[in-house]
């Protein structure tokens, strides 16, 4: 059983829906939730332009962008000029005495290596960081990444799939053209898991897209070029997406897709949604 924590959050305008201010008890890094409409308010608040990480998130969470600053809020500014997808900014800051550069150069690679291990959200950045984490600083990174992990969560963020959550989930299978493939849908993503054998063979009804992807987790060690064996989760943001990564081939995932009862996707998700709606 997890100990108790403390967490203080403040309402920095009174509201739910403005800036909030919070901290978990005894770390020294405070958390600042700034919706993109508040940004300019926020800037003025103290401490607000430490060193740190922070992430971005779409108003739908189901995007989010990873990254470190030096200046606080004022990185987040430039973002606000550079980035449309985000709504909401979320960042953990502390003086340069918790946040040296090494620190937020590891964290900032730990965060993003995590979510995309999650699949909880499509990773807007295009690469992982080189920084190379020192193993010494890995258990420090890993306190950090916990106490944010249980911020997060808090605010309704996730980092992590709940151990109770994976285990009620659903799974769904893809088992035709030479493919061993198993699903799971997570935050509104279609999570391909890692263990799923790829069709090795890829037609020319791919999408160049899903090619490209297959060839980049190669590249990076992450599917395995002889056996086709996944090695990540990997999330899309359709079922027939993920379909035509399996299958190397034009494919519907709404019926691809099926439960250990042999249902498709298809009936026991959409079919489901209009038989409430009605």
């Amino acid at each position: 059983m997890a100990g108790i924590k403390k967490i203080e959050l403040m309402l920095i305008d009174g509201t739910a829906n403005g800036i909030l201010q919070v901290r978990i008890h005894p770390s020294t890094i405070t958390s600042y939730v700034v919706p993109r409409k508040l940004l300019s308010g926020a800037s003025k608040l103290s401490g607000i332009d430490r060193h740190g990480v922070y992430f971005l998130f779409d108003k739908a969470r189901t995007h989010v962008y990873v990254g470190q600053t030096t200046n606080g809020i004022h990185r987040i500014e430039d973002h606000n000029r550079t980035k449309e997808f985000w709504d909401i900014a979320i960042l953990f800051l502390a003086d340069n005495k918790t946040f040296n550069l090494d620190s937020i150069s590891g964290l900032e690679k730990f965060l993003i290596e995590k979510a995309k291990e999650s699949a909880i959200y499509q990773v807007k950045n295009a690469v992982v960081p080189k920084f190379q984490i020192d193993p010494f600083d890995l258990p420090t990174i890993q306190d950090f990444y916990g106490d944010i992990c249980l911020i997060m969560a808090t605010l309704g963020y996730p980092l992590e799939t709940a151990e109770e959550d994976k285990a009620k989930e659903t799974i769904y299978h893809c088992l035709r053209k030479n493919a061993e493939a198993k699903m799971a849908i997570r935050s509104a993503q279609y999570v391909v898991l890692s263990g799923s054998k790829l069709n090795p063979v890829e037609s020319p009804s791919i999408h160049p897209s899903a090619s490209t992807l297959r060839k980049k987790l190669i590249a990076e060690g992450k599917l395995d070029k002889d056996s086709m064996v996944l090695q990540v989760d990997v999330a899309f943001p359709s079922p027939s997406a993920a379909a035509v990564f399996v299958y190397g081939a034009s494919a519907n995932g709404w019926t691809e897709w099926v439960d250990e009862s042999g249902a498709t996707i298809d009936k026991t998700i959409r079919n489901k949604d209009v038989t409430k709606e009605k």
